[in-house]
């Protein structure tokens, strides 16, 4: 087998692996958002089984409101602390695949600096700042529609479907963060890897296909100096 055909194959299984453990995480997050969903719909049944008045109704808004919020704090305190060894674990597999690559042996895993690396602003904002950015704002979105349907005299049928629609778009936000974040985390550890390794420079691999982007397919090739990968600039993710 020739250098290129080795590192390519070693590119396609480890986006694969990449991908099975994303999987996992989106079914976790699943299951964690359909949970939450369900008890704040079931809050909105209480409220509206006691409302006789518009105002009644009003006066009603800021107890739901309160108990939702407490609803949410679990919601993304759990989001939190399973990206966080979900992203730990990543860091660790990649690690070691960057080992596998390079034929040496695995470094030792030292979870305490794994956990500040994955902190790392490399976007602006940690993974953790927007994921309580998520929750900001679906809150927001929550309390605005809580108000002007109680206000307007929505239906529970109508009021429910537009929150369970809120809480869908909070899902997707929550797993495009997954999906970009994991990246960043897989390619993190390998640079980080190569530079423990001395090795000088990596090449861009992208899987040319329909879903590749057009800055992914520009980069596809590129020779990059180790000790200048740049997350979003040389190194992916890009997008």
């Amino acid at each position: 087998m020739n250098n290129q055909k080795y590192w390519e194959e070693r590119a396609i299984l480890k986006d694969k692996l990449l991908e099975k453990d994303i999987k996992k995480i989106e079914k976790k997050l699943l299951k964690l958002f359909k949970d939450t969903r369900k008890e704040v719909l079931n809050e909105l049944k209480i409220i509206y089984a006691d409302i006789n008045t518009t105002e009644y109704a009003k006066y009603q808004i800021e107890s739901i409101l309160t108990s939702i919020n407490n609803i949410l704090d679990t919601l993304y305190q759990r989001n939190e602390e399973e990206l966080t060894k979900a992203f730990i674990d990543l860091y660790c597999k990649f690690d070691n695949e960057a080992s596998i690559d390079l034929g040496v042996s695995f470094n030792t895993i030292n979870e305490n600096l794994i956990r500040e690396t994955i902190k790392t602003k490399w976007s602006g904002l940690s993974f953790s700042e927007r994921i309580w950015e998520h929750r900001r704002r679906l809150a927001f979105a929550i309390k605005e529609e809580l108000t002007k349907g109680l206000t307007r005299g929505d239906s529970l049928q109508d009021m429910s479907r537009i929150i369970a629609d809120k809480f869908n778009t909070s899902y997707s936000n929550a797993i495009r963060l997954v999906r970009t974040e994991s990246c960043w985390v897989m390619n993190e550890a390998t640079v980080n890897n190569y530079k423990d390794n001395e090795i000088q420079q990596y090449v861009i691999m992208a899987f040319l296909d329909g879903k590749t982007s057009k800055i992914c397919r520009q980069m596809d090739g590129e020779v990059i100096n180790v000790k200048d990968a740049i997350a979003g600039v040389n190194m992916p993710p890009f997008h």
